[in-house]
């Protein structure tokens, strides 16, 4: 593994420089990131390192000195600060993949690094350059107003006829899409409002003190709802990048709604392939990699494997 430094300038935020390591043995015909959770700050593997190796593609493991979703200047955006991650990409395709399209480049994004796949996919045009796009356990803010409000009704995860979702009807549950006490792992500042069941709130948003127990005014709603994945301008249309989801069944955080919020908007026809996976038995909240798949009795990570190795492929 090599390491590397960039400094990303990216509009409405403050420069950062980011930390990516490279595994390359020089026979590779293929890149794939990885991107972890939260605001990753730390490197992410759980096996996925070795796993991707052995298909033959250079591994890229990013790691951002602070929250990439924090635009570090006072106006906080997470829609703009996903530029950033974006940005990340391209220079990746530009410099370690070296703008080859003949070999295939794909992104797993895990949690906080899944938001910021779907944001670059729907806001910041990386479907042009991705072959595939892996999401585990979100894009976590796929409706942050949802996220916000108290009395927002559970989602459906997989609901009968989900696009991509063999286990609909079977294996589907129900979920809120409410951030609760993890809020805090996600995202802490002033830029997002936690709201917290136990009446404990420390958080405020930039339109005033959050209010916990109480709905979300119509100007935070309107507010948080620009921010989100799922917002005007975006862009749910692949024709050249297959796309997989996977959810633990049920997780005790809001990740999974979250991330239906965004698999809504995919459509049978507008990419290659979409395949959301519905994982049991998870380590923790999303622990994808660790659980089983059912639809084939393989663990997570050999399915999710399979997978990339199935559709990380050039699509015509």
């Amino acid at each position: 593994m090599v390491c590397y430094t960039t400094t990303i300038s990216a509009t409405g935020t403050l420069d950062i420089t980011v930390t990516y390591g490279v595994k390359d043995d020089g026979t590779t015909d293929g890149t794939m990131i990885l991107h972890g959770g939260g605001g990753g700050t730390r490197t992410f593997d759980n096996g996925f390192v070795n796993k991707f190796t052995g298909q033959g593609k250079r591994v890229v493991q990013v790691m951002w000195p602070r929250r990439w979703m924090d635009t570090n200047v006072p106006t906080k955006n997470i829609k703009t600060a996903a530029a950033r991650p974006a940005t990340l990409i391209q220079h990746v395709f530009d410099h370690v993949h070296n703008s080859n399209t003949a070999e295939t480049f794909g992104f797993f994004g895990s949690s906080g690094g899944s938001a910021a796949l779907a944001y670059s996919l729907a806001h910041y045009g990386m479907g042009d350059k991705l072959d595939c796009a892996m999401m585990s356990s979100g894009p976590v803010f796929g409706n942050i107003a949802k996220g916000c409000h108290p009395g927002a009704q559970e989602k459906w995860v997989c609901p009968h006829n989900q696009f991509g979702c063999s286990q609909a009807g079977v294996d589907s549950f129900k979920q809120a899409p409410q951030v609760r006490e993890l809020a805090p792992q996600i995202i802490t500042g002033t830029f997002f409002c936690a709201q917290y069941y136990d009446g404990a709130c420390t958080h405020h948003s930039l339109l005033g003190d959050c209010n916990c127990n109480n709905p979300p005014t119509s100007d935070e709603i309107v507010f948080w709802s620009s921010q989100s994945v799922v917002s005007n301008g975006a862009n749910y249309t692949y024709p050249t990048t297959a796309l997989m989801s996977a959810f633990c069944t049920p997780e005790t955080n809001n990740s999974p709604p979250q991330g239906q919020f965004y698999a809504d908007e995919l459509k049978a026809g507008n990419m290659p392939e979409y395949t959301m996976m519905l994982i049991d038995n998870c380590s923790g909240t999303e622990g994808t990699w660790n659980g089983d798949w059912p639809v084939t009795g393989e663990n997570g990570l050999d399915a999710m494997a399979n997978w990339a190795s199935n559709h990380c492929v050039i699509h015509p």
